[in-house]
């Protein structure tokens, strides 16, 4: 996240911002870019295979999440993406579990072009946090990598969504070598609305509560929400305050609004 982006440490995010050394590109009020999961537990292999690993071409080194859509194309928020000034500076990782093992199941590839959305940080910050990196070559998909549904309208949001990531497990915590996942309740807008005054466009959505959240190292990864057994995407971890902490919830793009946005800059083929 950012902050409120949940991203680094370093400057002062503890939620959803990526975590590189980089000055901040907004004035955050407590960041949030998230780097593990916290309060929740590690996924099972194969159990998420649309989450994937942006890294940092030159080392390696994972600071922010995504989401395969197509074979081609990988969305994630916009600000994993501002921080690059050349889609060659970056790669993808999909199929990967746990990241200091080669599981068998890693597809490694480079990216051709990044798209931010064109009114990012507008009018509020971190408002419209969406971007797409399509790819250098296409994935092959089999159990460990697939793609992702997107929702078709704004769906009930009482039940329980799924936040994945490989983000701190507290906010300036360590990083887990493993992916991990955690259940987060839906907080109503109006809630949230008073948790940030002001800062809430209607393309958010909120979604944690004390001690289950989204951390450093986790932004641009997938919110999970589940329907008549078809996981979909919800949301992209973007930013908030603290991470895990009372009164702060995660902020979410809601990917229902990005639909038809999603269509012309991901095309099927």
């Amino acid at each position: 996240m950012a902050s409120i982006t949940k991203s680094s440490p370093i400057f002062g995010l503890n939620h959803h911002s990526p975590q590189i050394l980089v000055p901040p590109l907004l004035g955050l009020i407590e960041c949030h870019s998230q780097d593990k999961i916290v309060g929740g537990e590690e996924a099972s292999p194969l159990e998420f295979p649309y989450q994937v690993s942006l890294r940092r071409k030159s080392d390696n080194f994972h600071f922010c999440g995504g989401s395969v859509l197509r074979p081609g194309y990988v969305v994630t928020a916009a600000h994993c993406t501002v921080i690059w000034d050349k889609a060659s500076e970056v790669q993808v990782v999909a199929g990967d579990h746990c990241q200091s093992k080669d599981d068998g199941t890693e597809q490694t590839v480079d990216v051709e072009s990044l798209t931010v959305h064109e009114n990012y940080g507008e009018p509020k910050s971190f408002e419209n946090d969406i971007a797409v990196w399509k790819l250098a070559s296409p994935l092959t998909f089999n159990d460990a990598v697939s793609a992702i549904a997107l929702p078709k309208q704004i769906k009930d949001p009482s039940v329980y969504m799924t936040v994945t990531g490989w983000g701190t497990t507290s906010a300036g915590g360590n990083t887990p070598d493993c992916l991990m996942k955690v259940d987060v309740p839906f907080v109503e807008d109006s809630r949230c609305e008073l948790e940030y005054p002001f800062a809430i466009a209607e393309s958010m959505l909120c979604a944690g509560e004390h001690g289950k959240d989204s951390c450093q190292g986790d932004s641009g990864g997938p919110l999970t929400g589940y329907s008549d057994g078809i996981s979909y995407l919800v949301g992209i971890v973007s930013w908030g305050r603290g991470c895990g902490t009372w009164f702060s919830p995660g902020v979410y793009t809601e990917v229902s609004y990005f639909v038809d946005w999603l269509a012309v800059h991901a095309p099927e083929l």
